[in-house]
């Protein structure tokens, strides 16, 4: 039977890796996701490189593997508009240079919104966007995932078939270069439930059916705030939310998730912090 693959959290690193490398320690984590740089900007520090090698190399000797950076929260291929477009993909070819400065072996990307357009123009859009990175992709080691949202407006991604478009408009020598990470929050209030094992498998088959299973390769855990199909984003913390426990247990020992790493992305606040929210998630471990 397979083991159960890393566990870890969205650590804050900012440019204190020292703290950074001591939190994950503390907290006994095996995988982590980052941001490379400030997320709510379109700018990027320069690379401290010697401090930079010294956070990485930190890490691995902890045992934190694999890694994964996340984009900054303005990134927008589907957009047509002409500003945002260009400085969503020249922000999208910066990532792939700093995740891999930072030794992340996964780059996960917020879709884009296709707004005032079809969402198959958005969708169009979102694989050319990709496309005009190709040169830098493919002198990375990086593997660019598309992560499932909730489906707030014209979010690119709610259905499992939305992302199933993109891959075959992928220049061929960049496909095996794109794959998929799981929000369970994103998709439980996108209307795919997941709280009997039943359903989990379900849910696992149309993944599956959509763009294939082995393309997910990294999974963010987190409760629903927001009731099933609500297509609201607010995460919650394990157990606490709609998803309950239940569900995480069924979607946890899934024999196609069991071995894929995980972090959370779950609240930190008077109620709980990423220590409980860790130990629930192994405490549904079988």
């Amino acid at each position: 039977m397979a083991s159960h693959g890393p566990l870890g959290i969205h650590l804050s690193v900012g440019q204190k890796y020292d703290d950074a490398v001591a939190e994950a320690k503390a907290l006994g984590i095996s995988c982590c996701q980052i941001f490379t740089h400030n997320p709510r900007g379109w700018g990027f520090a320069p690379i401290d490189e010697k401090a930079v090698k010294k956070f990485r190399d930190d890490l691995r000797k902890i045992g934190v593997d694999p890694v994964a950076s996340h984009c900054n929260y303005l990134i927008n291929l589907g957009t047509n508009d002409p500003e945002i477009r260009g400085k969503s993909i020249a922000c999208l070819k910066k990532e792939f240079e700093y995740a891999a400065a930072f030794g992340c072996q996964y780059f996960v990307l917020h879709v884009g919104k296709y707004k005032e357009q079809t969402m198959d123009e958005g969708i169009g859009n979102v694989a050319a966007g990709i496309n005009s990175a190709k040169k830098d992709m493919m002198n990375s080691k990086v593997i660019l995932l598309l992560e499932t949202v909730a489906g707030q407006g014209t979010e690119i991604g709610k259905d499992f078939s939305d992302l199933g478009k993109i891959f075959p408009l992928l220049d061929k020598e960049i496909q095996d270069k794109v794959g998929v990470c799981v929000d369970t929050c994103h998709i439980f209030e996108a209307g795919y439930d997941i709280r009997t094992p039943e359903k989990a498998a379900a849910v696992v088959e149309r993944m599956d059916k959509a763009f294939g299973i082995g393309r997910v390769k990294f999974i963010h855990l987190n409760d629903a705030q927001k009731e099933f199909d609500s297509r609201v984003d607010r995460h919650q913390h394990i157990g606490r939310g709609f998803i309950g426990l239940a569900g995480f247990r069924a979607f946890l020992n899934h024999p196609a998730i069991k071995p894929l790493p995980k972090i959370l992305e779950t609240p930190v606040d008077e109620e709980r912090g990423y220590p409980e929210n860790l130990a629930a998630v192994k405490k549904l471990q079988v």
